[in-house]
């Protein structure tokens, strides 16, 4: 399933998921969304399914979608700050209740915290070339070592019997894997034994003034 951000829903998208049976779940922007959105907001309902307009002929030869016009599920949801929001998706209302989506859309929080580890800890705008071969290089590693470390936070996370909520993962781990996996391959070492040394780093999550999100809000 896809659960995404605003600025992506089009009429192109959504035929396109619809059409090739992808499951999504995407917020709208309120402020140039569709006029169905707006119309579902002002109603005070919980959702509704309309019809979006046809993708136009170019975007329909672009994205490889028919062009016809694309039935979509729109939900209301009230933020726990009194926040409205509404979401499309093609997920059905017998499997997928209204009550549902709040939970489901906070996944995406997992997401903005990953863009914020690559970003800012493993840095992946510092390339080390120019060239597209670098560029390349440059994400797939940092990538490689942002996935690598989340494992071993989930695996030292599950070993000391942490549940879901308490669990936190120390935010320069991706950052310092590779130059971790470099020393120890530089002492013979394997990366099973590099990966158990960087499980020492995961710590119990203290939720005080220091961290100022809620215990829902931590991954």
């Amino acid at each position: 399933m896809l659960v995404l951000d605003r600025g992506y829903p089009a009429a192109w998208l959504v035929a396109y998921l619809t059409e090739n049976k992808i499951r999504f779940c995407m917020r709208c922007d309120k402020n140039n969304g569709w006029t169905a959105m707006r119309a579902l907001i002002c109603s005070g309902q919980p959702e509704a399914r309309v019809a979006l307009k046809k993708p136009s002929r170019r975007d329909a030869a672009d994205y490889l979608c028919s062009g016809a016009p694309t039935q979509v599920r729109l939900v209301r949801l009230i933020a726990p700050d009194g926040q409205i929001r509404v979401v499309a998706t093609n997920l059905p209302a017998q499997d997928f209740p209204v009550a549902v989506f709040g939970e489901l859309y906070h996944q995406r929080w997992r997401i903005e915290e990953a863009f914020k580890r690559l970003k800012h800890r493993a840095k992946l705008e510092s390339v080390s070339g120019l060239s597209q071969h670098a560029l390349l290089v440059d994400v797939f590693a940092k990538v490689l070592a942002d996935n690598l470390g989340s494992l071993v936070c989930q695996a030292a996370s599950e070993s000391a019997r942490l549940l879901s909520r308490q669990r936190t993962c120390n935010s320069s781990l991706c950052s310092a894997l590779p130059a971790a996996a470099t020393a120890a391959h530089g002492h013979g070492l394997g990366l099973s034994e590099c990966l158990a040394g960087q499980s020492h780093w995961i710590a119990r999550g203290q939720f005080s003034a220091a961290s100022p999100r809620s215990i829902s809000a931590q991954t």
